[in-house]
């Protein structure tokens, strides 16, 4: 789309003039990113308040969406969309796979929680790897804590499943570390990201956050910000969102948890170990509260066992199959099955 088109776009706003728009386009606003803006942002940008400021992002949804909605469909015709749309990624381990309906699939969002050295970031890297290697598609993976990516695992998890000959890095677009220094940094990664896709008609298949929660977790602490934190993980999970359908990607996020006994400011007194355990699996709970919990559509938890080469996936959260949980291994190709003698002592 051209400079002349995002502005002719912008000025159809309500409350978004000739002169409002140009400043828009000049900090890089389109439609689509102001549909999702802070509304902090948009009123110093605009010198307004912040009310006027969401009315503008407000109508800059219904500009986006049109006035025409598509109609309505049978649950028939969904299946068959479904079916023809949903493409499903490996987690690398068949077990896990199974338990989460076949697969982790596009057009969804994937919750990884638990503790350090539980399995999530290299979850995450033998996705991306079956999402280059077999399905032929790009991954793009945010970093949001140093030293937690290695551009060499994914090609080694390739190389160890025999896929080698079929990964190609420059299909694996990182954010790294160094470049996201909070959460506004981190949603206006989303924001180049969505652009270099859209540009260069790149088929995203999955797109990854390692860890979704570590920057919310420096910038919001204490009981009165949480109505903030509850704003701010919506409209960052919102354009994750969107993202997910507009490319018909997987987006996977990796996300920190609470110990319990829970702090009261997080549990407001209502969740023991017992509680917790019951609900998630395991004696943690994603650190985020419901707005978290509530949107993303598969939730795993990690736990590691007293084994030193077995962990423990619980599935505490899904529309689509009934919870369950299995055993796994990290190894050189990344998350693996256990082998079947092995297995059969741990579950039974």
């Amino acid at each position: 789309m051209s400079q002349e088109s995002r502005l002719e776009a912008l000025k159809q706003v309500k409350g978004v003039g000739p002169t409002a728009a140009k400043k828009l386009l000049s900090e890089g606003y389109t439609l689509f990113r102001l549909s999702h803006a802070d509304p902090e942002k948009i009123s110093e940008i605009l010198g307004i308040s912040n009310k006027k400021a969401q009315e503008i992002i407000s109508s800059a949804k219904e500009q986006l969406i049109g006035d025409q909605l598509p109609k309505p469909t049978t649950a028939k015709d969904y299946e068959q969309f479904l079916d023809e749309r949903i493409i499903w990624f490996s987690s690398g381990s068949k077990r896990i796979d199974e338990i989460v309906g076949g697969g982790f699939r596009s057009s969804s969002t994937v919750g990884l929680s638990g503790p350090q050295a539980t399995g999530k970031t290299q979850m995450i890297l033998t996705t991306i790897a079956d999402c280059i290697c077999n399905k032929g598609k790009y991954a793009m993976l945010i970093e949001t804590e140093l030293d937690t990516f290695d551009p060499k695992r994914p090609e080694q998890i390739a190389m160890a499943r025999g896929w080698i000959d079929k990964y190609d890095p420059e299909k694996l677009i990182v954010v790294d570390a160094y470049k996201v220094k909070d959460v506004a940094t981190q949603f206006y990664y989303y924001e180049v990201l969505y652009d270099m896709a859209k540009e260069h008609d790149w088929d995203v298949g999955v797109i990854a956050v390692d860890s979704f929660t570590a920057m919310f977790q420096r910038k919001f602490k204490g009981r009165e910000t949480f109505g903030d934190r509850k704003r701010e993980l919506g409209r960052h999970l919102s354009f994750l969102e969107d993202m997910a359908k507009e490319f018909n990607a997987t987006v996977m996020l990796t996300c920190q948890v609470i110990e319990v006994p829970v702090s009261p400011e997080e549990s407001r007194g209502g969740m023991d170990t017992a509680a917790v355990r019951a609900q998630f699996g395991t004696n943690y709970m994603p650190w985020g509260g419901h707005t978290l919990r509530h949107t993303i559509g598969t939730w795993l938890s990690l736990e590691k066992t007293r084994s030193k080469n077995v962990w423990k996936a619980y599935l505490f959260d899904s529309s689509r199959v009934k919870l369950g949980e299995t055993y796994f291994q990290i190894t050189e190709a990344g998350i693996t099955d256990l082998p079947e003698a092995l297995y059969k002592r741990f579950a039974k």
